[in-house]
């Protein structure tokens, strides 16, 4: 392995990152005067990841290019190699060339008279190889990450709202707390879950204008719910007594005045009765009571 000249090929502009790879492996075998390379094809293939025929190509570049020395040709025998050497002072043109105004594009180093080779970058479509160690071309994928557009988590966040269980009840909630208080329309749509028929921001809207129609929305809530209704109408309650109706004023307690008068009433009628039963025979029915001076009704009382 030489250190040197790895270090000095990682310099140079070989043209093609395939040439490089090649170029630096070989001096992986090679010592530090660049002699010594004599690996297989197929091995230099399988550890630079080209194809066969895509190192073939560029080890035939090198030697034509004078920067591969061919030492000794393989005789096709198993396990032989074409013995290759670096040609050190072509590979230090090189190099030197790229630092005077890159002269590997004209082949000319300015200023020196020297000339350099240029160096040859193969049309791989004109040769069949493409570089791959399969020979298979790869296909070139184009991934455009989609852009994050403003309407987009808009519509993420309506839709979130539209799947949230809690987003309609606010809503509803809303609705029925113009009619109702807190406390009545969180039971009405408590009551509207409980049978499964959870209420909608337009359904609570309708139903409070039900309720609105009467002179006591709660209590219209309070019979929606204790009859299970699912919806409620003025007119199902138009009938039914109600049954927040005040109690009647108790009645005052007569006095004796008053029981003594309905007493002789009575009596008169009794003997009005007899009377009439007798051959309607008038009777007098006039009474006085003792201690009481001055006129009398009909009744034989003051009035």
């Amino acid at each position: 392995m030489s250190i040197t000249i790895m270090a000095r090929l990682f310099k140079a502009r070989l043209g093609t990152a395939n040439r490089k790879i090649l170029a630096i492996r070989l001096a992986d075998f090679a010592d530090d005067e660049g002699r010594g390379i004599w690996p297989t094809v197929g091995r230099l293939s399988a550890e630079t990841e080209l194809s066969e025929r895509t190192v073939q190509r560029i080890l035939k570049e090198f030697v034509d290019e004078g920067l591969l020395v061919e030492v000794s040709r393989a005789n096709g025998r198993p396990g032989q190699a074409t013995r290759y050497d670096f040609d050190l002072s072509v590979l230090g043109r090189i190099i030197d060339g790229m630092q005077e105004n890159d002269p590997i594009d004209d082949g000319c180093q300015a200023g020196t008279g020297v000339t350099v080779s240029p160096v040859r970058v193969t049309n791989e479509r004109e040769t069949g190889d493409n570089g791959d160690i399969d020979g298979c071309h790869r296909d070139t994928r184009t991934i455009i990450e989609p852009l994050d557009h403003p309407s987009r988590k808009q519509d993420a966040r309506e839709q979130g709202r539209e799947n949230d269980p809690d987003a309609s009840p606010k809503s509803a909630l809303a609705e029925l707390t113009t009619v109702l208080d807190v406390e009545t329309a969180r039971a009405v749509m408590e009551h509207r879950r409980t049978i499964r028929r959870p209420l909608t921001p337009h359904a609570a809207r309708l139903l409070a204008r039900k309720f609105a129609q009467m002179p006591d929305p709660r209590h219209a809530a309070d019979v929606m719910i204790g009859n299970g209704w699912q919806g409620f109408d003025p007119s199902w309650v138009k009938d039914r007594p109600s049954s927040r109706a005040s109690p009647s004023a108790p009645q005052r307690p007569e006095t004796a005045h008053q029981k003594l008068k309905s007493a002789i009433r009575s009596a008169r009628e009794i003997e009005h009765d007899l009377g009439s039963r007798r051959g309607n025979q008038p009777v007098d029915g006039r009474l006085r009571l003792g201690g009481l001076d001055g006129e009398r009704g009909a009744d034989g009382f003051d009035d």
